[in-house]
C-alpha cells in the first residue's frame, strides 16, 4: 500500500496533478494487485508534458507535523524515490521471508534468466 501510495503522490507532486485516493481496505493479493493496477494506470494518464521544469518546482508537504519544502530534484532523489524503494524492498523481504516464492528478476520487473 505505501509503495503505491509513495509512486502515485511523488508523480502527481511532480506532474501538479492531484493524486486519487485509494481506500487501504486490500484484505488478499488480488486485491493488493487490483490497487497496483489503479496505480500503474494513474502513472500512465500523466502526460510527459506535466513533468516538464519539474525538476526547479518547489515541492511541499507535511511530515510530522511540519512543513518540508525543497526543488522538485531534490524531492525525487531525496524524498520520492528512496521512500518508494525503501517501502517495495521490505515488502518484497518481508514476502520472501513469508515463503513466497520470489526471484530478483519479480524485484526488478523482469524474467530472471
Amino acid at each position: 500500500r505505501i509503495a503505491t501510495d509513495a509512486a502515485v503522490d511523488g508523480a502527481a507532486r511532480l506532474a501538479l496533478a492531484e493524486a486519487p485516493a485509494f481506500a487501504d481496505d486490500e484484505r488478499d493479493f488480488a486485491a493488493l494487485i487490483a490497487r497496483v493496477g489503479r496505480a500503474v494506470a494513474f502513472l500512465e494518464s500523466l502526460e510527459p508534458a506535466r513533468f516538464e521544469g519539474a525538476e526547479a518546482r518547489t515541492v511541499s508537504w507535511t511530515s510530522r507535523g511540519t512543513t518540508v519544502s525543497v526543488d522538485g530534484r531534490a524531492y525525487l532523489l531525496n524524498h520520492a524515490m528512496p521512500k518508494f524503494y525503501f517501502h517495495l524492498t521490505t515488502a518484497y523481504a518481508i514476502l520472501r521471508h513469508e515463503g513466497v516464492a520470489l526471484k530478483k528478476g519479480d524485484f526488478m520487473g523482469k524474467a530472471e534468466a
